[in-house]
């Protein structure tokens, strides 16, 4: 009634399967040019660029702040910069775990980027349910500023022509 069952038939689709993955293995044994390993390379790439952008942008803010005596403005501007730098360490070895395959980098680069999300999520989370002490502080602090230090004030006035411009015209 039933016929006995071999284990080691296989069909066609599987053994082809299995030598591909041999051919592969055989070729290159850690596989460092893998689909997955060239999206965390690209990913690590892009937030190695992304990393050299923030730190860029604190340097901007520390300079543009330095005279507002508002150390909640520099402390956004070292943050940038530190945050960049972190960003900049965790790009790198993720490349390098990428294309090691080493366990222990792939281990560090698997933690650095779960405190990375994990502080990415506490901001988020901090910044909703703050957001009207921000609001209320940030218009007390705009209020302070002068308007001759405010960071956008010369590209307001490259905006508009000023008035004895128009009057030499006419």
């Amino acid at each position: 009634m039933f016929r006995a069952y071999d284990q080691h038939v296989t069909s066609a689709t599987q053994s082809a399967a299995r030598s591909r993955a041999a051919q592969a293995e055989q070729e290159d044994p850690q596989c460092c040019c893998c689909k997955a390993t060239m999206v965390i390379i690209a990913c690590n790439s892009a937030l190695f660029f992304f990393s050299i952008a923030i730190m860029m942008v604190g340097f901007f803010i520390n300079n543009e702040v330095s005279g507002w005596k508002l150390g909640l403005f520099e402390m956004l501007g070292t943050l940038c910069i530190f945050t960049g730098a972190f960003l900049f360490v965790v790009s790198i070895v993720g490349v390098m775990a990428a294309r090691t395959l080493n366990t222990g980098l792939v281990y560090v680069y698997f933690m650095l980027t779960l405190l990375v999300v994990t502080s990415m999520c506490l901001a988020a989370v901090y910044s909703v349910v703050e957001a009207d002490h921000i609001s209320v502080y940030l218009n007390t602090v705009n209020a302070q500023v002068p308007a001759c230090h405010h960071p956008f004030t010369h590209v307001m006035n490259l905006a508009s022509p000023p008035a004895s411009a128009e009057l030499v015209d006419s």
